[in-house]
């Protein structure tokens, strides 16, 4: 049973920092702490080595690193006394504890922790390790877990699947091959060092995996073969992964962290999952919601109907679908089994970037470019331009549906660029409500009579009247912009929400992915409400009607509901920044600003994070920045758009080029003719966006010449 005192601890591995977020039983924020990797002295950029400096492989990153991180982590929060803002961590002002002392600090009144880590892997030695039930806790972790302990020390940061990087690192990496004897995804290498067990693949990473067979529920061993290049080289790679755990039951912390930090020895560990897993956790969308987490790699995820799945697991076997489909990380086992979709587009931070570094300079004139260029770059019904960017970030451009190499008029860029990327997004969708994705009836192919000319098959789903989200979950520093807000919400036809921490957190750092400091990162918020939700699953003292006993979505909005109502409808704590006071919200509060997410890219920031100059992006070294021509005056456009550089940057000193961010909407209340959106304003979650009817209809009619020019991008640009 939850106390007042009670909190619960959710730990993000992002690309560039390590994330810590602590909630009440009210699921409150109580503080948030942050240890950036390059502070560590690894000369990593961004969290990861660049190439630049020869010493590493490029977009790799030492586990070593990530190993003093949480060394570095615990001892700042054990540290942390009421009331004050020590390095890397801010503890709220409202805390439960009343003193500095040891038995008082952050620690001791946590009864449950869960946590996320980035699509990565770690690769151990085959040589006998220090038993993780048994380390001295006199002892730093990097004591035992030092760059020696892993055989491949330096691991890859770009978000590939399991078996894309087994399958490197088998064909190129030989030495690192023979040494190896466990691999673990890096969010259960995290949930080992903090449960003092090792932790195997969970069923979500399982299933993203590519050498999963969910129809034979257990590792594919033909695809390990592939990977480990024959039938015996694939049995070790089937060692190396271990039993997936189907149901992961929940752990207690280590002995090692209660002796050496103060942690609870009852402190329950929940499983760790993916950290795209773990943002959908901390937006808890409804059933008919989708999130789209804007990053390096865009990803819309949404609930998908159960009897689909299982009538096509032999389909998500083979990989054939253009989507990931994985169980719901976050459901009891008495709960009937639920599936998320992932529709992923990769590099498209990167590709924004490299837009804005070519045609604008400043991400407020990007923000401007796709605001006032009209739709499709054109005021004209049937001259649309379209933008279509490669995960090689190849430029493909396109005007009066012939492939051009640049449009006459290089304002249309930035826009046609965000448009293409969130139709794409649209088509997705689309194709997977025509194969019954969501319940729906599949739509079956037409066949053309015997002898008549062959057309391009129909769209497989109606780009008017077929199923949409309810509403749109947004997280990421794309989403800081009003114009890809409004972009967004016109496509989709629906409205966009962004959580409010965000959106303050973007008054101070609106280009970033991480948020500013003294703010939660979305992903370890997501891991603090599923270690709430955990602990009242472990807790036997619970009542099996209390709130937290549910399906988690339905537990987290139930304790959501229960704090707005007994707060008389005050919107919750967004910050415990020292520096930056907890706003006192109303429902019509209509503060400003957005941004996080569950990437480390700082698409701002020059050098770190991924590097749009390097070959394994393509064509980024190659390209030139253009010398922009004078804007015609057909849009409408100021000149001052294109300012050069140096007029940029003077600009930006005086505070002209500032990106504003996006602002929070009044709340729709519940009627009878709307749904409203008062439970997300309950979860902290604020309007952005209003859909736009005629707009909405506007994008509907040229989705099928996007799709046929997609098809000639895919055909390498012949038309």
């Amino acid at each position: 049973m939850t106390t007042n005192t009670d909190t619960f601890l959710g730990l993000e591995l992002a690309p560039d920092q390590l994330r810590a977020v602590l909630l009440d039983s009210s699921q409150e924020l109580v503080g948030t702490w942050v240890v950036e990797f390059d502070e560590l002295e690894y000369g990593t950029r961004g969290g990861m080595y660049t190439g630049t400096g020869g010493e590493s492989e490029p977009y790799t990153a030492p586990v070593e690193m990530w190993v003093r991180a949480l060394d570095l982590l615990f001892s700042r929060m054990a540290g942390s006394p009421t009331s004050s803002s020590t390095a890397g961590g801010t503890y709220s002002l409202n805390s439960p504890t009343t003193s500095s002392s040891p038995s008082s600090s952050p620690l001791s009144t946590i009864r449950a922790i869960s946590g996320c880590a980035l699509p990565s892997l770690v690769f151990w030695k085959s040589t006998p390790l220090p038993a993780l039930s048994a380390l001295d806790p006199s002892l730093p972790l990097a004591t035992w877990f030092n760059a020696t302990a892993f055989s491949l020390p330096n691991t890859s940061v770009r978000g590939e699947r399991v078996k894309d990087v087994m399958a490197r690192v088998g064909g190129g990496a030989r030495e690192v091959w023979v040494r190896t004897g466990r691999v673990q995804a890096a969010s259960k290498f995290l949930e080992s060092l903090v449960s003092g067990r090792w932790a195997g693949m969970g069923e979500a990473e399982a299933w993203a995996s590519g050498m999963y067979s969910p129809a034979k529920g257990r590792w594919d061993e033909d695809v390990l073969d592939i990977v480990g290049g024959s039938r015996e080289e694939g049995r070790r790679v089937r060692g190396w992964l271990g039993e997936v755990q189907h149901i992961s039951a929940a752990l207690t912390i280590s002995r090692y962290l209660v002796e050496r930090y103060g942690f609870r020895s009852d402190t329950v560990v929940a499983p760790f999952t993916l950290d795209v897993l773990g943002t959908y956790a901390g937006l808890c969308p409804a059933r008919e919601d989708a999130v789209l987490c804007f990053g390096p790699t865009d990803t819309l995820i949404a609930q998908i109907s159960p009897a689909w799945v299982e009538a096509n697991l032999p389909a998500l076997s083979t990989g054939e679908l253009d989507m990931t489909v994985v169980p719901h990380p976050f459901q009891h086992p008495t709960e009937e089994k639920r599936y998320l979709a992932l529709m992923q587009n990769p590099n498209t931070d990167v590709a924004r970037a490299l837009v804005r570094d070519m045609y604008t300079k400043s991400w407020s004139a990007f923000d401007r470019l796709v605001a006032i260029v009209p739709p499709g770059g054109s005021i004209g019904l049937d001259d649309k331009l379209f933008a279509f960017s490669s995960p090689s970030l190849t430029l493909t451009r396109f005007e009066t549906g012939v492939v051009v190499p640049e449009f006459r008029d290089l304002r249309a860029n930035p826009r046609c660029l965000v448009e293409s990327q969130l139709i794409s997004m649209r088509v997705r969708w689309g194709r997977a409500v025509g194969k019954g994705c969501f319940g729906s009836t599949p739509t079956p192919p037409t066949k053309a009579p015997i002898g008549a000319m062959t057309l391009p098959p129909p769209l497989p789903f109606d780009t008017i009247t077929s199923h949409l989200p309810s509403r749109l979950l947004c997280t990421g520093a794309a989403a800081n912009f009003p114009s890809i807000a409004n972009v967004l919400c016109d496509v989709f036809g629906r409205r966009v929400y962004v959580g409010m921490s965000q959106i303050d957190s973007a008054q101070i750092s609106p280009h970033r992915n991480a948020p500013a400091r003294g703010f939660p990162g979305r992903a370890a918020l997501g891991c603090a409400l599923v270690a709430r939700w955990a602990y009242g699953h472990a807790d036997t003292e619970a009542q099996d009607s209390g709130p937290s006993r549910g399906p988690f979505e339905a537990a987290v909005h139930a304790v959501h509901a229960a704090r707005w109502e007994s707060s008389g409808g005050t919107w919750a704590r967004t910050n415990v920044s020292v520096s930056t006071p907890t706003p006192s919200l109303t429902p019509t509060h209509t503060s400003h600003s957005l941004g996080y997410s569950n990437s480390g890219f700082t698409p701002g920031t020059p050098g770190a994070g991924w590097n749009s100059s390097s070959p394994f992006f393509g064509g980024g070294s190659g390209q030139a920045t253009p010398t922009l021509a004078a804007p015609s005056p057909s849009l409408g456009l100021s000149p001052s758009l294109f300012n050069s550089p140096q007029q940029q940057t003077q600009a930006a000193s005086e505070g002209q080029s500032t990106l504003v961010p996006i602002s929070a909407l009044s709340i729709i209340y519940p009627s009878e003719k709307e749904e409203g959106d008062l439970d997300l304003a309950q979860a902290g979650l604020a309007r952005v966006a209003d859909a736009d009817q005629d707009a909405f209809l506007g994008y509907a009619s040229v989705v099928g010449e996007w799709v046929r020019l997609e098809g000639v991008v895919r055909r390498g640009g012949q038309v």
